[in-house]
């Protein structure tokens, strides 16, 4: 069990690295953990973190397209 930078209490993929950024995405059931590779991001895996899950953490006006290999 970890915490968010925000002190949310989440559980996370074993591969997760400190500083992996936490992604919603739009459709998506649950918060995924990313990685940035270059001008790409990679999908880690899926995550829980509470307190987000039902949709409190979640903004249209902060949506942004992104490539994810």
């Amino acid at each position: 069990m970890e915490r968010t930078n925000s002190g949310a209490v989440c559980l996370l993929p074993g591969a997760t690295r400190p500083g992996d950024p936490l992604a919603l995405f739009r459709g998506g059931r649950v918060p995924c953990v990313i990685r940035e590779r270059g001008r790409s991001w990679q999908l880690i895996g899926e995550s829980y973190v509470h307190s987000i899950m039902t949709g409190q953490a979640w903004s249209s006006s902060r949506c942004e397209d992104f490539r994810i290999v």
